[in-house]
Order: structure tokens, then C-alpha cells, then sequence
């Protein structure tokens, strides 16, 4: 069996539709002016939990990911598997709801 070339930071970002269509060039331009923190989040557990405000975008590159939407008087409780590399909900950093509306945890 060959062994699975390693695919690049910078190329797992151009996987998503916040970045395609831009070039290398590009793509090295934004990396040395934006700060990119990384960390390996453990299965099990929470990435961001319901109702946790949102002050970064969060970009999740690897590894399995479930979507958790818990009803507001919590009698039940929705879970959907998300598809990586993916960003978790943009719209709630630069909307007028500043609240996470789902909470994701690491499955993988």
C-alpha cells in the first residue's frame, strides 16, 4: 500500500469555500498577516458549546466532528456528523446573533 501524502495547513484551507479559488500566493500572503492558533482536540470532547459567544472563526481541518442542537427547554436534543475540513458556523462572528446555536465535540 502507498502511504497517504500528508496534506498541508494551507492546503486543507483552500478545501473550503472561504478560501477557493485563491492562489498559493494568496493563500501565503494571508497566513503571515492572520494568526493561526492550532490544537488537537481529544474524542469526546466539546470544541464550543451552545450558547458560547463566538469571537473566532474556527476552523476544523481533520478527524470527525458531530454537531449537537439541544431545543430550548432542552426535552430533546439534535446530532448531526459534519464533514471536515469545515468552519464552525461563520455566519454567528460577523452576524447579528452572537451565540454559538449548536455546541460540536470532537468524535475522532
Amino acid at each position: 500500500m502507498k502511504k497517504e501524502m500528508e496534506i498541508s495547513m494551507m492546503e486543507r484551507l483552500q478545501l473550503l469555500p472561504l478560501f477557493q479559488g485563491m492562489s498559493n500566493s494568496d493563500m501565503i500572503w494571508i497566513m503571515e498577516k492572520l494568526r493561526f492558533d492550532s490544537s488537537k482536540i481529544l474524542s469526546g470532547n466539546y470544541i464550543v458549546k451552545q450558547d458560547n459567544p463566538c469571537d473566532s472563526l474556527i476552523f476544523i481541518l481533520n478527524g470527525s466532528v458531530i454537531m449537537e442542537t439541544e431545543s430550548p427547554n432542552g426535552t430533546y436534543c439534535f446530532q448531526e456528523k459534519l464533514i471536515t475540513p469545515t468552519v464552525l458556523q461563520p455566519e454567528v462572528l460577523f452576524g447579528p446573533q452572537t451565540n454559538y446555536t449548536h455546541s460540536f465535540f470532537a468524535t475522532s
